[in-house]
């Protein structure tokens, strides 16, 4: 995916929500935010279970200022379509080694970029 179709797909999220909080957009979304310790090199990850809502589930041994951008990074995730269905998606949000790390990476920093109530 392009950097113009992710920035349109942020822009087009945080208009219709009127916020660029990630915890806000989770509640829009009807994401579960869910809060484990995991192991340190995973910092949140993404899962579709059964019931067709999504889930996201935040380190709590990361530093909490990191949540919002762990948050942002795996509704980056479920925005551009990358979770598969009853699937998992588990990552370091900074892990660029993957094109969908990249574009969830770049969603979240597009997100936080961009002013609440853009319309």
């Amino acid at each position: 995916m392009v950097d113009s179709e992710i920035y349109q797909k942020v822009f087009h999220l945080v208009a219709s929500l009127k916020t660029n909080n990630p915890f806000l957009i989770a509640r829009g979304l009807d994401v579960a935010v869910l809060y484990e310790r995991l192991p340190k090199t995973l910092r949140g990850f993404v899962m579709q279970p059964f019931d067709n809502n999504f889930v996201t589930v935040i380190n709590t041994s990361i530093n909490k200022s990191e949540y919002n951008i762990v948050l942002a990074h795996e509704i980056g995730h479920i925005v551009l379509g990358h979770v598969p269905r009853m699937g998992l998606e588990a990552d370091s949000v900074y892990n660029q080694e993957t094109d969908i790390e990249t574009e969830a990476n770049l969603f979240a920093k597009y997100l936080f970029e961009m002013k609440e109530g853009v319309i």
